[in-house]
């Protein structure tokens, strides 16, 4: 994994971006890169990369800060902070996602991402041996 990091591992100029680039591309890199350090139990590199990718799904995204790929960024790095064992910021995110998708799927509160949302949630309080909160997000999960 770390050869497969190297080999795609290269430097972005942030404030210098060149927008002439293909989206894909750049997404494609974020993603193999934080997947990569992932899979290798490197969180924190995962965890930038994650940040980068959400970041860069906002800024093409402006008019949208609902949009899909935005929440499924937000998903990521919770479950990085969670892989990684910092749970309450995994909560964090998890709950960051869970509320983004509530407006989003208004007309539909009993959609499986919600669930997935709330279970996640209750992992994370499972984690922290908070029994009552985690039983409580995994039964509104199983509601759905």
């Amino acid at each position: 994994i770390k050869l497969i990091l190297n080999k795609f591992k290269f430097k972005f100029k942030w404030k210098k971006m060149n927008d002439k680039k293909p989206k894909k591309y750049i997404i494609d890199s974020f993603k193999t890169l934080a997947d990569a350090s992932l899979k290798d139990a490197d969180y924190n590199t995962s965890l930038k990369y994650c940040k980068k990718l959400n970041d860069y799904y906002k800024k093409i995204n402006p008019d949208n800060q609902h949009h899909p790929d935005i929440i499924q960024s937000i998903d990521k790095i919770g479950i990085v902070n969670y892989k990684k064992g910092d749970y309450n910021e995994a909560i964090k995110y998890f709950e960051k996602s869970l509320e983004i998708k509530k407006i989003v799927y208004d007309d539909d509160p009993n959609n499986p991402a919600i669930g997935n949302s709330l279970s996640n949630i209750g992992n994370a309080y499972f984690k922290k041996a908070n029994y009552n909160k985690a039983f409580e997000y995994h039964e509104k999960s199983y509601e759905i």
